[in-house]
Protein backbone atom coordinates (compact mmCIF):
# COMPACT_ATOMS: atom_id res chain seq x y z
CA UNK A 1 0.00 0.00 0.00
CA UNK A 2 1.13 3.52 -0.90
CA UNK A 3 0.30 6.12 1.16
CA UNK A 4 1.89 9.68 0.11
CA UNK A 5 4.09 11.35 3.15
CA UNK A 6 3.35 14.59 3.64
CA UNK A 7 6.08 17.43 3.31
CA UNK A 8 5.85 17.94 6.84
CA UNK A 9 6.62 14.80 8.07
CA UNK A 10 9.88 14.52 5.85
CA UNK A 11 10.98 18.01 7.59
CA UNK A 12 10.65 16.75 10.55
CA UNK A 13 12.38 13.64 10.38
CA UNK A 14 15.36 15.48 9.09
CA UNK A 15 15.10 17.86 12.19
CA UNK A 16 15.45 14.77 14.18
CA UNK A 17 18.07 13.54 12.71
CA UNK A 18 20.08 16.60 13.00
CA UNK A 19 19.14 16.53 16.63
CA UNK A 20 20.14 13.45 17.20
CA UNK A 21 23.21 14.01 15.66
CA UNK A 22 23.82 17.56 17.64
CA UNK A 23 22.88 15.24 20.63
CA UNK A 24 25.47 12.18 20.06
CA UNK A 25 28.47 15.04 19.44
CA UNK A 26 27.69 16.71 22.83
CA UNK A 27 27.29 13.08 23.93
CA UNK A 28 30.46 11.58 23.11
CA UNK A 29 32.56 15.16 23.84
CA UNK A 30 31.14 14.49 27.74
CA UNK A 31 32.27 11.23 27.65
CA UNK A 32 35.79 12.08 26.30
CA UNK A 33 35.94 14.90 28.87
CA UNK A 34 35.30 12.18 31.34
CA UNK A 35 37.53 9.53 30.43
CA UNK A 36 40.21 12.11 30.14
CA UNK A 37 39.58 13.49 33.64
CA UNK A 38 39.21 9.97 35.34
CA UNK A 39 42.78 8.78 33.88
CA UNK A 40 44.77 11.22 35.03
CA UNK A 41 42.81 11.36 38.50
CA UNK A 42 43.85 7.65 38.63
CA UNK A 43 47.09 8.15 37.61
CA UNK A 44 47.51 11.33 39.93
CA UNK A 45 45.74 9.02 42.98
CA UNK A 46 47.95 5.48 42.04
CA UNK A 47 51.03 7.83 42.08
CA UNK A 48 50.54 9.21 45.59
CA UNK A 49 49.90 5.82 47.18
CA UNK A 50 52.70 4.57 45.61
CA UNK A 51 54.67 7.51 47.18
CA UNK A 52 52.96 6.65 50.09
CA UNK A 53 54.45 3.33 50.32
CA UNK A 54 57.90 3.93 49.30
CA UNK A 55 58.67 6.56 51.88
CA UNK A 56 58.07 7.55 55.33
CA UNK A 57 57.50 10.86 55.92
CA UNK A 58 55.26 11.51 58.93
CA UNK A 59 52.72 13.56 58.74
CA UNK A 60 53.30 14.46 55.12
CA UNK A 61 53.00 10.91 54.44
CA UNK A 62 49.43 11.20 55.75
CA UNK A 63 48.55 13.68 53.48
CA UNK A 64 49.88 12.14 50.86
CA UNK A 65 47.48 8.71 51.61
CA UNK A 66 44.18 11.57 51.58
CA UNK A 67 45.28 12.63 48.62
CA UNK A 68 45.51 9.66 46.56
CA UNK A 69 42.90 8.33 48.16
CA UNK A 70 40.85 11.30 46.85
CA UNK A 71 41.66 11.44 43.17
CA UNK A 72 41.03 7.67 43.28
CA UNK A 73 37.50 8.64 44.78
CA UNK A 74 37.30 11.29 42.49
CA UNK A 75 37.42 9.26 39.60
CA UNK A 76 35.71 6.45 40.11
CA UNK A 77 32.68 8.22 41.33
CA UNK A 78 32.65 10.68 37.81
CA UNK A 79 33.02 7.70 35.98
CA UNK A 80 30.72 5.42 37.30
CA UNK A 81 28.40 8.13 36.94
CA UNK A 82 28.91 8.63 33.72
CA UNK A 83 29.19 5.28 32.38
CA UNK A 84 26.45 3.02 34.76
CA UNK A 85 24.09 3.51 31.95
CA UNK A 86 26.14 0.84 29.95
CA UNK A 87 25.13 -1.73 33.16
CA UNK A 88 21.52 -0.91 33.23
CA UNK A 89 19.02 -2.83 31.14
CA UNK A 90 15.84 -1.61 29.94
CA UNK A 91 12.86 -4.49 30.33
CA UNK A 92 9.33 -4.14 28.84
CA UNK A 93 6.88 -5.12 32.21
CA UNK A 94 4.79 -8.08 30.45
CA UNK A 95 3.24 -9.26 34.14
CA UNK A 96 -0.32 -7.70 32.86
CA UNK A 97 -0.14 -9.43 29.36
CA UNK A 98 -0.50 -12.26 27.79
CA UNK A 99 1.49 -13.92 24.40
CA UNK A 100 -1.65 -15.91 21.86
CA UNK A 101 -0.66 -18.24 19.38
CA UNK A 102 -2.58 -18.88 16.27
CA UNK A 103 -4.00 -21.83 17.33
CA UNK A 104 -5.92 -19.95 20.45
CA UNK A 105 -7.08 -16.92 18.23
CA UNK A 106 -7.69 -18.02 14.59
CA UNK A 107 -10.12 -15.04 13.95
CA UNK A 108 -7.49 -12.56 15.26
CA UNK A 109 -4.69 -14.07 13.19
CA UNK A 110 -6.26 -13.78 10.08
CA UNK A 111 -7.61 -10.42 10.40
CA UNK A 112 -3.92 -9.77 11.33
CA UNK A 113 -2.30 -11.80 8.57
CA UNK A 114 -4.45 -10.10 6.26
CA UNK A 115 -3.21 -6.41 6.82
CA UNK A 116 0.03 -7.44 6.76
CA UNK A 117 -0.36 -8.66 2.89
CA UNK A 118 -2.36 -5.83 2.42
CA UNK A 119 0.19 -2.92 3.72
CA UNK A 120 3.15 -4.53 2.77
CA UNK A 121 4.56 -5.18 6.14
CA UNK A 122 6.19 -7.48 8.64
CA UNK A 123 4.40 -9.96 10.81
CA UNK A 124 5.01 -9.07 14.39
CA UNK A 125 7.05 -10.94 16.39
CA UNK A 126 4.95 -11.52 19.07
CA UNK A 127 1.04 -10.77 19.55
CA UNK A 128 0.10 -9.80 23.10
CA UNK A 129 -3.05 -9.23 24.53
CA UNK A 130 -4.01 -6.54 27.53
CA UNK A 131 -6.56 -6.09 29.96
CA UNK A 132 -6.45 -2.63 29.75
CA UNK A 133 -8.26 0.43 26.93
CA UNK A 134 -4.72 0.28 24.75
CA UNK A 135 -3.26 -0.83 21.43
CA UNK A 136 0.31 0.17 20.65
CA UNK A 137 3.76 -1.44 19.06
CA UNK A 138 6.99 -2.13 21.35
CA UNK A 139 10.05 -3.19 20.57
CA UNK A 140 13.34 -3.88 23.19
CA UNK A 141 15.16 -1.28 24.17
CA UNK A 142 18.83 -1.33 24.92
CA UNK A 143 22.43 -0.60 24.11
CA UNK A 144 22.41 -3.47 21.76
CA UNK A 145 19.33 -2.09 19.85
CA UNK A 146 21.08 1.64 18.85
CA UNK A 147 23.46 -0.68 16.50
CA UNK A 148 21.15 -3.41 15.57
CA UNK A 149 16.94 -3.31 14.40
CA UNK A 150 14.74 -4.44 17.54
CA UNK A 151 11.60 -6.52 15.98
CA UNK A 152 8.56 -5.12 16.88
CA UNK A 153 5.68 -6.47 19.11
CA UNK A 154 1.52 -5.67 18.88
CA UNK A 155 -0.31 -5.55 22.06
CA UNK A 156 -4.09 -5.51 22.07
CA UNK A 157 -6.34 -4.27 24.80
CA UNK A 158 -9.24 -6.18 25.29
CA UNK A 159 -10.73 -2.93 26.91
CA UNK A 160 -10.58 -1.20 23.76
CA UNK A 161 -11.55 -4.17 21.77
CA UNK A 162 -15.19 -4.47 24.17
CA UNK A 163 -15.95 -1.02 22.43
CA UNK A 164 -14.74 -1.35 18.62
CA UNK A 165 -16.54 -2.99 15.75
CA UNK A 166 -14.65 -5.79 13.56
CA UNK A 167 -14.47 -3.21 11.30
CA UNK A 168 -13.07 -0.79 13.53
CA UNK A 169 -10.83 -2.58 15.51
CA UNK A 170 -9.22 -3.79 11.40
CA UNK A 171 -8.63 0.50 11.29
CA UNK A 172 -7.35 0.18 15.06
CA UNK A 173 -4.35 -2.45 13.71
CA UNK A 174 -4.01 -1.09 10.48
CA UNK A 175 -2.70 2.32 12.29
CA UNK A 176 -0.65 0.27 14.05
CA UNK A 177 0.62 -1.84 10.85
CA UNK A 178 1.60 1.31 9.42
CA UNK A 179 3.94 2.04 12.20
CA UNK A 180 5.83 -0.83 11.21
CA UNK A 181 5.92 -0.07 7.57
CA UNK A 182 7.07 3.26 8.58
CA UNK A 183 11.19 4.06 8.13
CA UNK A 184 11.00 6.95 10.61
CA UNK A 185 10.46 4.60 13.54
CA UNK A 186 14.11 3.60 13.34
CA UNK A 187 14.70 7.33 14.63
CA UNK A 188 12.09 7.12 16.64
CA UNK A 189 13.61 4.32 18.42
CA UNK A 190 16.96 5.27 18.31
CA UNK A 191 15.70 8.49 20.05
CA UNK A 192 14.24 6.43 22.79
CA UNK A 193 17.02 4.46 23.27
CA UNK A 194 19.39 8.03 24.01
CA UNK A 195 15.95 8.98 26.23
CA UNK A 196 16.46 5.98 28.33
CA UNK A 197 20.25 6.65 28.50
CA UNK A 198 19.77 10.36 29.78
CA UNK A 199 16.89 9.01 32.40
CA UNK A 200 19.54 6.45 33.34
CA UNK A 201 22.31 9.10 34.25
CA UNK A 202 19.92 11.93 35.58
CA UNK A 203 17.42 9.70 37.48
CA UNK A 204 18.47 6.21 38.03
CA UNK A 205 21.22 7.39 40.95
CA UNK A 206 19.86 5.34 44.23
CA UNK A 207 22.78 2.63 44.92
CA UNK A 208 25.57 5.21 43.46
CA UNK A 209 24.54 7.93 45.69
CA UNK A 210 24.23 5.52 48.60
CA UNK A 211 27.60 5.04 48.61
CA UNK A 212 28.59 8.40 47.62
CA UNK A 213 26.92 9.49 51.11
CA UNK A 214 28.95 6.27 52.88
CA UNK A 215 32.14 7.47 51.70
CA UNK A 216 31.42 11.30 52.11
CA UNK A 217 30.48 10.25 56.15
CA UNK A 218 33.80 8.31 56.25
CA UNK A 219 36.45 10.90 56.94
CA UNK A 220 35.86 14.98 56.50
CA UNK A 221 39.19 14.95 54.49
CA UNK A 222 36.55 12.92 51.77
CA UNK A 223 34.00 15.54 51.82
CA UNK A 224 36.67 17.75 49.98
CA UNK A 225 36.79 15.50 46.99
CA UNK A 226 32.95 15.20 47.66
CA UNK A 227 32.92 19.07 46.86
CA UNK A 228 34.43 18.22 43.60
CA UNK A 229 32.55 15.60 42.29
CA UNK A 230 28.89 17.42 42.47
CA UNK A 231 30.01 20.34 40.95
CA UNK A 232 31.20 18.21 38.11
CA UNK A 233 28.08 15.68 38.17
CA UNK A 234 25.56 18.81 38.49
CA UNK A 235 27.76 20.05 34.64
CA UNK A 236 26.84 17.13 33.27
CA UNK A 237 23.23 16.88 33.83
CA UNK A 238 23.28 20.57 32.81
CA UNK A 239 24.88 19.76 29.47
CA UNK A 240 22.79 16.51 29.43
CA UNK A 241 19.41 18.08 30.14
CA UNK A 242 20.22 21.19 27.97
CA UNK A 243 21.22 19.00 24.59
CA UNK A 244 18.65 16.19 25.10
CA UNK A 245 15.83 18.91 25.43
CA UNK A 246 16.12 19.71 21.63
CA UNK A 247 16.20 15.72 20.43
CA UNK A 248 13.19 14.87 22.70
CA UNK A 249 11.02 18.53 21.04
CA UNK A 250 12.13 16.91 17.51
CA UNK A 251 11.12 13.57 18.35
CA UNK A 252 8.03 14.07 19.75
CA UNK A 253 7.01 16.40 16.97
CA UNK A 254 8.02 13.43 14.51
CA UNK A 255 5.71 11.49 16.63
CA UNK A 256 2.80 13.68 15.76
CA UNK A 257 3.35 13.35 11.74
CA UNK A 258 4.00 9.76 12.45
CA UNK A 259 0.34 9.34 14.07
CA UNK A 260 -1.03 11.16 11.42
CA UNK A 261 0.35 8.98 8.50
CA UNK A 262 -0.44 5.84 10.41
CA UNK A 263 -4.28 7.49 10.65
CA UNK A 264 -3.85 7.67 6.74
CA UNK A 265 -2.67 4.43 6.41
CA UNK A 266 -6.13 2.85 8.58
CA UNK A 267 -8.18 5.14 6.88
CA UNK A 268 -7.55 3.63 3.17
CA UNK A 269 -7.82 0.66 4.52
CA UNK A 270 -10.78 0.95 6.77
CA UNK A 271 -12.35 4.31 5.19
CA UNK A 272 -12.20 7.58 7.02
CA UNK A 273 -15.25 7.26 9.16
CA UNK A 274 -14.41 3.49 10.36
CA UNK A 275 -11.69 5.28 11.95
CA UNK A 276 -12.84 8.35 13.06
CA UNK A 277 -15.51 6.45 15.30
CA UNK A 278 -12.62 3.71 17.00
CA UNK A 279 -10.72 7.32 17.65
CA UNK A 280 -13.60 8.66 19.32
CA UNK A 281 -14.41 5.39 21.48
CA UNK A 282 -11.26 5.16 22.76
CA UNK A 283 -11.48 7.83 25.25
CA UNK A 284 -15.13 6.84 26.27
CA UNK A 285 -13.92 3.25 26.59
CA UNK A 286 -11.55 4.20 28.85
CA UNK A 287 -13.59 6.60 30.97
CA UNK A 288 -16.26 3.49 31.01
CA UNK A 289 -13.57 1.10 31.86
CA UNK A 290 -12.58 2.87 35.09
CA UNK A 291 -15.91 3.48 36.17
CA UNK A 292 -16.56 -0.12 35.90
CA UNK A 293 -12.74 -0.88 38.05
CA UNK A 294 -14.20 1.91 40.61
CA UNK A 295 -17.63 0.07 40.70
CA UNK A 296 -16.16 -3.59 41.71
CA UNK A 297 -15.25 -2.57 45.50
CA UNK A 298 -19.06 -1.29 46.01
CA UNK A 299 -20.20 -4.79 44.52
CA UNK A 300 -17.59 -6.25 46.88
CA UNK A 301 -18.96 -4.87 49.57
CA UNK A 302 -22.58 -5.87 48.80
CA UNK A 303 -20.45 -9.93 47.93
CA UNK A 304 -21.38 -9.51 44.78
CA UNK A 305 -19.14 -9.88 41.21
CA UNK A 306 -19.66 -9.78 37.83
CA UNK A 307 -19.15 -13.28 36.03
CA UNK A 308 -17.07 -11.26 33.49
CA UNK A 309 -15.20 -7.68 33.66
CA UNK A 310 -15.99 -6.84 30.14
CA UNK A 311 -19.59 -7.31 30.76
CA UNK A 312 -19.48 -4.75 33.72
CA UNK A 313 -17.75 -2.70 31.21
CA UNK A 314 -20.04 -2.87 28.65
CA UNK A 315 -23.27 -1.42 31.29
CA UNK A 316 -21.10 1.03 32.10
CA UNK A 317 -20.63 1.96 28.17
CA UNK A 318 -24.12 1.70 28.03
CA UNK A 319 -24.91 4.11 30.95
CA UNK A 320 -22.26 6.43 29.71
CA UNK A 321 -23.89 6.64 26.54
CA UNK A 322 -27.46 7.08 28.28
CA UNK A 323 -26.15 10.31 30.67
CA UNK A 324 -24.57 11.66 27.66
CA UNK A 325 -27.78 11.12 25.28
CA UNK A 326 -25.96 9.15 23.08
CA UNK A 327 -26.57 6.13 20.62
CA UNK A 328 -26.04 2.62 22.37
CA UNK A 329 -26.78 -0.37 19.49
CA UNK A 330 -25.79 -3.81 18.68
CA UNK A 331 -24.09 -4.00 22.68
CA UNK A 332 -21.97 -0.85 21.30
CA UNK A 333 -21.73 2.92 21.39
CA UNK A 334 -22.55 4.87 18.55
CA UNK A 335 -20.11 8.55 19.07
CA UNK A 336 -20.65 10.87 16.23
CA UNK A 337 -18.41 14.12 15.52
CA UNK A 338 -21.20 15.74 16.64
CA UNK A 339 -21.44 14.16 20.20
CA UNK A 340 -17.84 14.96 21.18
CA UNK A 341 -18.45 18.34 20.73
CA UNK A 342 -21.16 18.34 22.38
CA UNK A 343 -19.88 16.84 25.32
CA UNK A 344 -16.47 18.59 25.23
CA UNK A 345 -17.26 22.11 25.37
CA UNK A 346 -14.00 23.33 26.09
CA UNK A 347 -12.89 26.56 23.74
CA UNK A 348 -9.23 26.02 24.99
CA UNK A 349 -7.06 24.53 23.04
CA UNK A 350 -2.61 23.82 24.09
CA UNK A 351 -0.63 22.66 21.91
CA UNK A 352 1.88 20.75 23.80
CA UNK A 353 5.36 20.44 22.05
CA UNK A 354 5.70 16.97 24.38
CA UNK A 355 2.86 15.14 23.45
CA UNK A 356 3.67 12.07 21.93
CA UNK A 357 -0.04 12.23 19.97
CA UNK A 358 -1.49 15.36 18.14
CA UNK A 359 -4.67 15.98 19.91
CA UNK A 360 -7.94 13.73 18.62
CA UNK A 361 -9.55 16.66 16.87
CA UNK A 362 -6.52 17.43 15.05
CA UNK A 363 -6.35 14.09 13.80
CA UNK A 364 -10.04 14.24 12.88
CA UNK A 365 -9.66 17.12 11.08
CA UNK A 366 -6.44 15.40 9.09
CA UNK A 367 -8.74 12.31 8.43
CA UNK A 368 -11.87 14.95 7.52
CA UNK A 369 -8.98 16.04 5.03
CA UNK A 370 -8.64 12.89 3.36
CA UNK A 371 -12.15 11.71 2.99
CA UNK A 372 -11.64 8.10 2.07
CA UNK A 373 -15.28 6.27 1.48
CA UNK A 374 -15.31 2.51 1.65
CA UNK A 375 -18.03 -0.07 1.04
CA UNK A 376 -20.29 -0.61 4.51
CA UNK A 377 -19.76 -3.22 6.82
CA UNK A 378 -22.10 -4.96 9.19
CA UNK A 379 -21.46 -3.66 12.93
CA UNK A 380 -20.60 -6.87 14.38
CA UNK A 381 -18.90 -6.22 17.95
CA UNK A 382 -15.00 -7.07 18.10
CA UNK A 383 -14.93 -8.82 21.42
CA UNK A 384 -16.79 -11.95 19.77
CA UNK A 385 -13.49 -12.96 17.99
CA UNK A 386 -11.39 -13.26 21.07
CA UNK A 387 -11.44 -16.39 22.68
CA UNK A 388 -8.65 -15.59 25.22
CA UNK A 389 -11.47 -13.21 27.30
CA UNK A 390 -11.90 -15.77 30.00
CA UNK A 391 -8.24 -15.74 30.86
CA UNK A 392 -8.42 -11.70 31.98
CA UNK A 393 -12.38 -11.84 33.38
CA UNK A 394 -9.97 -14.31 36.02
CA UNK A 395 -6.47 -13.84 36.16
CA UNK A 396 -5.22 -11.05 34.21
CA UNK A 397 -7.92 -8.70 35.37
CA UNK A 398 -6.91 -9.32 38.93
CA UNK A 399 -3.16 -8.34 38.27
CA UNK A 400 -4.68 -5.25 36.90
CA UNK A 401 -6.53 -4.32 39.58
CA UNK A 402 -3.84 -5.67 42.51
CA UNK A 403 -1.99 -2.87 40.85
CA UNK A 404 -4.74 -0.20 41.68
CA UNK A 405 -4.69 1.76 45.30
CA UNK A 406 -8.24 0.11 45.63
CA UNK A 407 -7.91 -3.52 47.63
CA UNK A 408 -9.21 -5.77 45.99
CA UNK A 409 -8.77 -9.15 47.89
CA UNK A 410 -10.43 -12.44 47.11
CA UNK A 411 -13.08 -13.16 49.23
CA UNK A 412 -14.69 -17.33 48.74
CA UNK A 413 -18.19 -15.39 50.06
CA UNK A 414 -18.60 -13.13 47.23
CA UNK A 415 -21.16 -14.86 44.57
CA UNK A 416 -21.32 -14.46 41.08
CA UNK A 417 -23.88 -12.28 40.08
CA UNK A 418 -25.67 -12.17 36.91
CA UNK A 419 -25.25 -9.10 34.89
CA UNK A 420 -28.73 -8.07 34.28
CA UNK A 421 -29.24 -8.14 38.11
CA UNK A 422 -26.33 -5.71 38.24
CA UNK A 423 -27.59 -3.70 35.75
CA UNK A 424 -30.79 -3.07 37.53
CA UNK A 425 -29.09 -2.42 40.74
CA UNK A 426 -26.81 0.57 39.06
CA UNK A 427 -29.38 1.65 36.77
CA UNK A 428 -31.83 2.14 39.90
CA UNK A 429 -28.95 4.06 42.12
CA UNK A 430 -28.82 6.55 39.23
CA UNK A 431 -32.32 6.80 39.01
CA UNK A 432 -32.36 7.85 42.59
CA UNK A 433 -30.04 10.66 41.87
CA UNK A 434 -32.04 11.76 39.10
CA UNK A 435 -34.20 14.68 39.23
CA UNK A 436 -37.71 15.25 37.32
CA UNK A 437 -37.26 15.78 33.85
CA UNK A 438 -38.68 19.38 33.82
CA UNK A 439 -35.51 20.43 34.65
CA UNK A 440 -33.38 19.64 32.07
CA UNK A 441 -31.03 17.78 33.12
CA UNK A 442 -29.25 20.82 35.00
CA UNK A 443 -29.45 19.39 38.43
CA UNK A 444 -28.19 15.93 37.59
CA UNK A 445 -24.54 16.41 37.89
CA UNK A 446 -23.91 19.00 40.19
CA UNK A 447 -24.31 16.89 43.22
CA UNK A 448 -27.08 18.40 45.19
CA UNK A 449 -28.33 16.90 48.51
CA UNK A 450 -31.42 14.83 47.23
CA UNK A 451 -32.72 14.42 51.30
CA UNK A 452 -32.86 18.53 51.53
CA UNK A 453 -34.86 18.31 47.81
CA UNK A 454 -39.17 17.77 47.79
CA UNK A 455 -39.68 15.42 44.93
CA UNK A 456 -42.79 14.12 46.10
CA UNK A 457 -44.81 16.25 43.65
CA UNK A 458 -42.68 18.07 41.01
CA UNK A 459 -43.94 21.17 39.98
CA UNK A 460 -43.59 23.40 36.70
CA UNK A 461 -40.37 26.07 37.45
CA UNK A 462 -41.28 29.49 38.38
CA UNK A 463 -41.61 31.97 35.66
CA UNK A 464 -38.02 33.50 36.56
CA UNK A 465 -36.49 30.26 37.23
CA UNK A 466 -36.49 28.73 33.20
CA UNK A 467 -35.25 25.39 32.68
CA UNK A 468 -35.54 25.57 29.19
CA UNK A 469 -32.90 23.22 26.86
CA UNK A 470 -31.53 25.73 24.68
CA UNK A 471 -30.83 28.04 28.00
CA UNK A 472 -29.80 24.96 29.77
CA UNK A 473 -27.05 24.18 27.32
CA UNK A 474 -25.95 28.00 27.94
CA UNK A 475 -25.61 27.46 31.45
CA UNK A 476 -23.22 24.39 30.68
CA UNK A 477 -21.19 26.07 27.86
CA UNK A 478 -20.80 28.74 30.46
CA UNK A 479 -19.34 26.43 33.06
CA UNK A 480 -17.04 24.90 30.54
CA UNK A 481 -15.81 28.74 29.98
CA UNK A 482 -15.08 28.75 33.71
CA UNK A 483 -13.27 26.02 33.99
CA UNK A 484 -10.85 27.15 30.95
CA UNK A 485 -10.69 30.53 32.42
CA UNK A 486 -9.35 28.51 35.82
CA UNK A 487 -6.96 26.46 33.86
CA UNK A 488 -5.62 29.68 32.14
CA UNK A 489 -5.48 31.12 35.90
CA UNK A 490 -3.57 28.15 36.55
CA UNK A 491 -0.71 28.26 33.54
CA UNK A 492 -0.38 32.12 34.27
CA UNK A 493 0.19 31.30 38.06
CA UNK A 494 2.78 28.85 37.00
CA UNK A 495 4.65 31.51 35.61
CA UNK A 496 4.78 33.83 37.93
Amino acid sequence: MEVQIKPEYKKQAFYTILSIVFFMLSFVLILTLTLFISYYSFKMGVYLMEMFLAENLGLINLLILFFGLGFLFFGFFISAYTFKFLFNNQRVDLSLLKEIKRNEEPLLFKMVEDLVKEIGTHFPNKIYLSPEVNSLVFYNQGMINLFLPSRKNLVIGLGLVNALTEEELKSVLAHEFGHFSQNSMKIGAYSTNLENIVIKILFKNENLNQMFKHVLGFHWFASVFGLLVIPYIRLIEWSLSKSFNFVQVNNRALSREMEFHADAIAANVSGTKTFQSALMKMEFSHLAFNEAIKYLPKLESKKMKPKSFYELHTMMIKAMCEMNHLEFKNGLPVIQIEDVNRINRSKLYIKDKYATHPDMMDRIKNLNELNITKAHVHPTPAIGMINSKDFFDSEGINKFLMQTPINQELNESIEVVNIQKIEEMYFAEIEEKRFDAVYCNYFDLRNIELSVWDQTEPKEPEMNLSFDEDLVDTTKQLDAMNQDKMALLEISESFD
